[in-house]
């Protein structure tokens, strides 16, 4: 990470880029409508909800992602990434990667939630969302070989906020899979280094959408 780019992050990580909300601080008459959609524009509503930084908040995503499972392949875990989950009577489900891991299987989503959602919650609602039979028999009937021993079928989440802050549970779940503090500080640290791309690409977008 470049110096200019840490001290993006940190003011992602501190709220203190500026926007509508923000500049408008002591003038009453101060335009605060996001010029989008009009809501209010906060450094949140740029980071979570704007149609115009949608791009960008799939790259987020996407990359936090890849770092958790490429983090596991280099400990010999074998990796499926976004699996089609056929479900009978339903659409199928499409978790972010699937672990085959020391004789378990861990059911792995991600998700970045805006700076005042409980973060545990966040990650209890995903685990349920992909906690199916459905499921439960994709992973047992697709067990790698190699892996041995067939172990159960685990359940977990990668929740961050904006801010670059992890659910408890989350952390839990890596401290499972062996995951050490210092790879998990590298995962907040992406999060809020591409919030700064968000920023940037939102006020460098001129279309309305």
């Amino acid at each position: 990470m470049s110096g200019s780019a840490f001290i993006h992050a940190i003011q992602i990580r501190g709220a203190t880029v500026s926007t509508k909300k923000r500049a408008a601080r002591g003038r009453p008459g101060a335009i605060t409508a996001c010029d989008c959609c009009g809501r209010t524009e906060t450094l949140g509503h740029v980071l979570q909800v704007r149609h115009r930084s949608w791009g960008s908040r799939i790259k987020r995503h996407d990359a936090l992602m890849e770092k958790f499972l490429h983090s596991l392949e280099i400990r010999g875990g074998s990796i499926v990434r976004a699996p089609v989950i056929p479900v009978v009577g339903s659409s199928p489900q499409i978790p972010d990667g699937v672990v085959y891991f020391q004789s378990h299987c861990w059911v792995v989503d991600a998700s970045v939630v805006a700076d005042n959602a409980d973060l545990d919650n966040a990650h209890l609602s995903k685990c349920a969302k992909y906690d199916t039979p459905a499921v439960r028999d994709w992973c047992q009937s697709n067990w790698p070989s190699h892996e041995g021993t067939r172990g159960s079928v685990r359940f977990g989440a990668l929740i961050f906020n904006w801010r670059g802050v992890m659910s408890r549970r989350s952390a839990h779940m890596c401290e499972l899979l062996k995951i050490n503090k210092a790879t998990m500080k590298l995962f907040a640290v992406c999060v809020v280094e591409y919030g700064w791309r968000i920023y940037r690409d939102f006020h460098r977008c001129t279309a309305r959408w």
